[in-house]
């Protein structure tokens, strides 16, 4: 399977540690419309969000939200007639103003809600075209840092195996994947995989979900272009199959 092509979309790669002053490379960065929420704001505030494995930090309000801290990562279209009803219930919680906004702009703003100290607070972060791309690197993250609670259901194991470990710009890159119950080792057919590339742009290349064969396998290749950004670049793979606890793995390579 080939995989297909995104826009590099983020603005830049990296962000400022505004701990210790050092410079932190964040997942993503992206320009955003604040909506309101608990901040309450009369008008759409304009600001950048960097997106790091642990946290999200708001440039211009200079907050820091970590995921562990989050409680729900939603989206909302006003256009959509079950949202309007959620929030004309009072099931999605919004102030009016900000209702208001959303129904003007016809986006669909990301809702986030977390604790602080105790406290629930909201924010609303409008991504424009980058919506669900934004949304799914937030929500992703807010489920990675949430308490496991175990489950008795096998446990799949993926591995995956790479052409190379550095590949030439204009070459491919192959990926073997290998499905196994962790436990009994019996390989798995028919598990759905999911997966995807990420660049250390920020950017990303996202393959069709496959299934693997009687063998357990599946193989993936991905054409590099010429045009490309030199750099280490990350797949991650994911499994989902009826009866097991879903499955990930991810692994580095260079393209020189």
């Amino acid at each position: 399977m080939s995989a297909i092509q995104w826009s590099t979309i983020l603005k830049m790669p990296f962000g400022f540690n505004h701990n210790d002053g050092q410079i932190e490379e964040a997942e993503g960065t992206y320009y955003a419309n604040c909506l309101g929420g608990s901040l309450e704001l009369e008008k759409p505030h304009s600001l950048l969000i960097f997106i790091y494995p642990d946290r999200i930090f708001l440039e211009s309000f200079r907050i820091t939200i970590h995921y562990s801290s989050m409680t729900e990562v939603q989206l909302i279209d006003p256009r959509n007639e079950g949202d309007s009803e959620k929030v004309g219930w009072g099931v999605v919680a919004l102030p009016l103003v900000a209702w208001g906004l959303i129904k003007k702009l016809k986006c669909e703003p990301t809702i986030i809600k977390y604790l602080v100290n105790g406290q629930s607070k909201s924010l609303i972060l409008d991504f424009g075209k980058n919506f669900r791309y934004a949304h799914r690197l937030i929500y992703d993250r807010m489920i990675k840092f949430r308490p496991l609670i175990k489950s008795d259901k096998p446990t799949m194991c993926i591995s995956v195996q790479l052409r190379t470990l550095q590949v030439s710009m204009g070459n491919v890159q192959n990926f073997l994947l290998n499905v196994r119950d962790k436990k009994s080792n019996e390989v798995l057919q028919n598990v759905k995989i999911t997966g995807e590339v990420f660049y250390p742009t920020g950017g990303l290349a996202r393959f069709e979900d496959d299934v693997t064969d009687k063998e357990g396998c599946l193989s993936y290749t991905w054409e590099i272009s010429q045009n490309i950004r030199k750099g280490i670049y990350t797949a991650k793979f994911s499994g989902e199959a009826a009866g097991f606890e879903n499955g990930s793995t991810s692994i580095s390579f260079e393209v020189i």
